[in-house]
């Protein structure tokens, strides 16, 4: 019983801070002047719901994000943005989190500018789905 209650809230809380990021993702690309964003938090198979809802959205572009998993972890957990770009009807842009670099002392970062990069490959509208 104890596992049931918490996984529930694990799930909550997952879904607030997915929701958290959507809202703060829509807000800079609507400060970067994008006329038209739709926000979308859902569950289920990603690649196919990211499929579905650009096409019902008539969407110009998809941007995803990327965990860089290589080998053995992507065979077992696949690749998201790969399934994605392979099987979508419009481009897609996939963005990638920049990592520490051994003893260069880099700390790992947000990828930022991406607002000014997808203006510059659609300047008036985007479809977003996160």
């Amino acid at each position: 019983p104890h596992l049931v209650a918490q996984a529930k809230r694990i799930e909550i809380d997952r879904r607030r801070q997915a929701k958290a990021l959507v809202d703060r993702t829509a807000q800079k690309l609507r400060k970067a002047g994008f006329l038209r964003i739709i926000e979308a938090v859902e569950s289920g198979d990603a690649k196919s719901l990211i499929l579905d809802r650009a096409a019902k959205w008539n969407a110009d572009l998809i941007v995803l994000g990327s965990h860089g998993l290589t080998g053995l972890g992507r065979l077992l957990m696949g690749s998201v943005s790969d399934a994605v770009v392979r099987h979508a009807t419009c481009s897609a842009q996939v963005v990638r989190v920049r990592r520490a670099t051994k003893g260069v002392g880099r700390t790992p970062r947000r990828t930022t500018g991406i607002s000014r990069r997808i203006t510059k490959l659609v300047p008036s509208t985007l479809t977003l789905l996160l």
